[in-house]
């Protein structure tokens, strides 16, 4: 079993009775880092330590972002060749994250489902960047409740014999308010998967050891629902420019936008997610946000940081669960990071995200324009 308790009481203790380890197991359960998790939150470091304090942040300069060179500029073609000679050598490859529930959506399966006639997020996607190259590698970070209907959509879009490899993010057990283990219907354990900083450590088991044979050294990280995110060759020959191991897309905020922001945390870029920004600091100065698009080095997959995982209350099957949930964004914090300023409305828009039913209707147009223009309707 699992069972942790502290000394003084401080910590309450969750027990995992051996058969109910065994079933956690054959999904990816990591017994010794949930003991972490469960420690850092059964101890109330949470309730007292999720919000960093308002002294350690301050708005980056306007010089910390970096603008993507003028369509048409000397500069815009040396770079974007720059980028498209590293993808004709092999040397790029691109993750989707493709585990999510939507829970906003519907609780589906969003990379199956149709977005423009019979086009899917995951076929548009794909089909997207092998307008592009035909040597990139994909990567689909599956979970637990997508792996299955994700295989079976590939295979009905024609899309098995196209150098895509899947591998699966670890799951977590849910629990209730009250810190008990949440079961299914059936009596098996409640499971989630552990948000998308799970894919350092997940494809570093998972993919980077064949991706490195190939020659692979630059990643892009994007999610299946925001079909903005294309690979581009000046996005990956900027990321080459600029000489960090991560570069992550940012955008110009707008009132409706939420998430994490890029910052000055202890006086160096980093981006802070909303969950721990301090309830009484205004965001106003604070002009960008982060449109969770990555391109990350093979060697930060390699050595992989040690995220925190967060306790985020749901609504599942009509009750309220906590799930853990690590971010990636806060890779930034251990690794630096370059910053790059990208569109994020008309034409050129990097960031088309669809999280509930009704953005798919009123993005439909913007994806549409996107998809053209690189060929793929």
């Amino acid at each position: 079993m699992v069972s942790l308790d502290d000394k003084e009481g401080d910590v309450k203790d969750m027990r995992i009775e051996p058969e109910d380890l065994r079933e956690l197991e054959e999904k990816g359960f990591d017994r010794e880092e949930f003991e972490r998790i469960w420690g850092d939150y059964a101890s109330g470091r949470w309730e007292r330590d999720l919000a960093i304090d308002p002294a350690r942040l301050a708005p980056p300069a306007d010089a910390d972002l970096t603008r993507p060179p003028g369509p048409g500029s000397a500069e815009h073609g040396r770079i974007e060749a720059l980028g498209r000679e590293a993808m004709e050598r092999g040397l790029v490859g691109s993750i989707v994250l493709n585990g999510g529930m939507a829970t906003r959506f519907g609780s589906v399966v969003k990379g199956t489902v149709e977005v423009i006639g019979s086009r899917s997020f995951l076929d548009l996607k794909l089909s997207q960047i092998r307008s592009v190259s035909e040597r990139v590698p994909i990567f689909l970070m599956n979970s637990q409740a997508t792996h299955e209907a994700t295989l079976e959509h590939l295979a009905r879009i024609g899309a098995a014999r196209t150098r895509i490899a899947t591998f699966l993010q670890p799951v977590g057990p849910r629990i209730s308010p009250e810190g008990a283990l949440v079961r299914e219907g059936d009596g098996a354990i409640s499971t989630a998967g552990m948000g998308h900083g799970d894919v350092l450590a997940a494809f570093s088991r998972g993919g980077l050891d064949g991706f490195r044979a190939m020659g692979g050294r630059f990643l892009m990280v994007s999610n299946v629902d925001n079909l903005g995110a294309v690979l581009d060759p000046l996005i990956v020959g900027m990321h080459l420019e600029r000489g960090m191991k991560i570069s992550v897309e940012v955008a110009r905020r707008r009132p409706e936008d939420k998430g994490g922001m890029p910052v000055l945390l202890d006086g160096r870029l980093a981006l802070v997610e909303g969950i721990r920004w301090p309830r009484d600091l205004d965001d106003g100065p604070y002009a960008a946000f982060n449109t969770n698009t990555f391109m990350i080095d093979a060697d930060v997959f390699a050595n992989p940081p040690r995220l925190d995982a967060y306790p985020v209350p749901k609504e599942v099957g009509g009750r309220t669960v906590v799930q853990f949930e690590r971010i990636l964004g806060e890779v930034t914090h251990f690794v630096d990071t370059a910053f790059l300023l990208v569109p994020a409305e008309g034409k050129g828009s990097r960031f088309i995200p669809v999280k509930r039913r009704e953005d798919l209707e009123a993005r439909r147009g913007e994806i549409e324009a996107c998809m053209s223009a690189w060929g793929v309707l």
